[in-house]
Protein backbone atom coordinates (compact mmCIF):
# COMPACT_ATOMS: atom_id res chain seq x y z
CA UNK A 1 0.00 0.00 0.00
CA UNK A 2 1.14 3.54 -0.64
CA UNK A 3 2.58 5.74 1.89
CA UNK A 4 -0.69 8.32 2.33
CA UNK A 5 -1.84 11.04 4.14
CA UNK A 6 -4.85 8.86 5.07
CA UNK A 7 -2.89 6.06 6.45
CA UNK A 8 -1.93 8.02 9.83
CA UNK A 9 -3.13 10.04 12.47
CA UNK A 10 -1.44 11.89 15.16
CA UNK A 11 -1.67 11.98 18.82
CA UNK A 12 -4.05 13.86 20.00
CA UNK A 13 -2.87 17.35 21.57
CA UNK A 14 -4.00 16.59 25.36
CA UNK A 15 -2.13 13.30 24.55
CA UNK A 16 1.03 14.83 24.12
CA UNK A 17 0.64 17.40 26.35
CA UNK A 18 0.63 14.27 29.20
CA UNK A 19 3.33 12.80 27.76
CA UNK A 20 5.55 16.15 27.69
CA UNK A 21 4.73 17.22 30.99
CA UNK A 22 5.62 13.90 32.42
CA UNK A 23 8.56 13.98 30.72
CA UNK A 24 9.56 17.63 32.44
CA UNK A 25 8.73 15.51 35.48
CA UNK A 26 10.91 13.05 35.00
CA UNK A 27 13.66 15.51 33.85
CA UNK A 28 13.45 17.55 36.97
CA UNK A 29 13.37 14.94 39.23
CA UNK A 30 16.29 13.26 37.91
CA UNK A 31 18.52 16.66 37.27
CA UNK A 32 17.09 19.37 39.89
CA UNK A 33 15.39 17.26 43.00
CA UNK A 34 16.93 20.04 45.50
CA UNK A 35 16.21 23.21 43.22
CA UNK A 36 12.61 22.34 41.92
CA UNK A 37 9.66 23.96 44.02
CA UNK A 38 7.32 20.63 44.60
CA UNK A 39 5.23 22.06 47.11
CA UNK A 40 3.83 24.55 44.30
CA UNK A 41 2.72 21.03 42.24
CA UNK A 42 0.55 19.45 45.38
CA UNK A 43 -0.36 16.21 45.56
CA UNK A 44 1.87 15.22 42.74
CA UNK A 45 4.88 17.20 43.70
CA UNK A 46 4.99 15.83 47.73
CA UNK A 47 4.79 12.31 46.35
CA UNK A 48 7.76 13.06 43.48
CA UNK A 49 9.66 14.54 46.51
CA UNK A 50 8.70 11.49 48.69
CA UNK A 51 9.81 8.98 46.13
CA UNK A 52 12.98 10.83 45.42
CA UNK A 53 14.17 10.94 49.05
CA UNK A 54 13.13 7.38 50.03
CA UNK A 55 13.97 5.64 46.49
CA UNK A 56 16.61 7.24 44.83
CA UNK A 57 17.97 4.30 42.83
CA UNK A 58 13.90 4.13 41.18
CA UNK A 59 13.64 7.14 39.88
CA UNK A 60 17.23 6.96 38.22
CA UNK A 61 16.13 3.74 36.36
CA UNK A 62 12.78 5.28 35.50
CA UNK A 63 14.42 6.48 32.18
CA UNK A 64 15.59 3.13 31.06
CA UNK A 65 12.15 1.63 32.02
CA UNK A 66 10.22 3.96 30.08
CA UNK A 67 13.13 3.94 26.95
CA UNK A 68 12.35 -0.09 27.45
CA UNK A 69 8.70 0.29 27.41
CA UNK A 70 8.12 2.43 24.39
CA UNK A 71 10.53 0.16 22.56
CA UNK A 72 8.30 -2.43 23.22
CA UNK A 73 5.28 -0.27 22.08
CA UNK A 74 7.30 0.38 18.86
CA UNK A 75 7.82 -3.52 17.92
CA UNK A 76 4.55 -3.88 19.04
CA UNK A 77 3.29 -1.17 16.29
CA UNK A 78 5.72 -2.53 13.59
CA UNK A 79 3.61 -5.61 13.14
CA UNK A 80 0.30 -4.21 13.84
CA UNK A 81 1.03 -1.86 10.93
CA UNK A 82 2.68 -5.10 8.70
CA UNK A 83 -0.20 -7.15 9.45
CA UNK A 84 -3.10 -3.38 8.15
CA UNK A 85 -1.29 -3.40 5.65
CA UNK A 86 0.67 0.14 6.61
CA UNK A 87 4.16 1.17 5.10
CA UNK A 88 6.50 3.78 3.80
CA UNK A 89 6.15 7.00 5.69
CA UNK A 90 3.13 6.08 7.17
CA UNK A 91 4.52 3.27 8.76
CA UNK A 92 7.79 5.22 9.49
CA UNK A 93 5.34 8.46 11.49
CA UNK A 94 3.59 5.81 13.34
CA UNK A 95 6.49 4.32 14.73
CA UNK A 96 8.44 7.04 15.57
CA UNK A 97 5.24 8.20 17.12
CA UNK A 98 4.68 5.57 19.16
CA UNK A 99 8.23 5.58 20.28
CA UNK A 100 7.70 9.00 21.73
CA UNK A 101 4.17 9.31 22.82
CA UNK A 102 3.81 4.48 23.59
CA UNK A 103 0.15 4.01 24.22
CA UNK A 104 -1.11 7.31 23.32
CA UNK A 105 -0.46 6.28 19.94
CA UNK A 106 -0.35 2.90 19.91
CA UNK A 107 -4.06 2.38 21.22
CA UNK A 108 -5.27 4.35 18.13
CA UNK A 109 -3.10 2.42 15.98
CA UNK A 110 -5.13 -1.06 17.03
CA UNK A 111 -8.57 0.98 16.33
CA UNK A 112 -7.11 2.33 12.89
CA UNK A 113 -8.42 1.43 9.74
CA UNK A 114 -6.21 1.72 6.88
CA UNK A 115 -7.74 3.67 3.64
CA UNK A 116 -7.84 0.43 1.32
CA UNK A 117 -10.17 -1.03 4.03
CA UNK A 118 -12.73 2.06 4.70
CA UNK A 119 -15.49 1.93 2.61
CA UNK A 120 -16.88 4.76 0.97
CA UNK A 121 -20.04 6.42 1.16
Amino acid sequence: MAATKENFQRVPFWAAGIVLVFFALIGLALFAPDATPWYVMGPVGSFVQKTIKTDPERVQQLPLRILGMHTLETVIAFFITLYKGISGAARQKWLLQTLVFGVFSLVPLVMFTPAKDRKIK
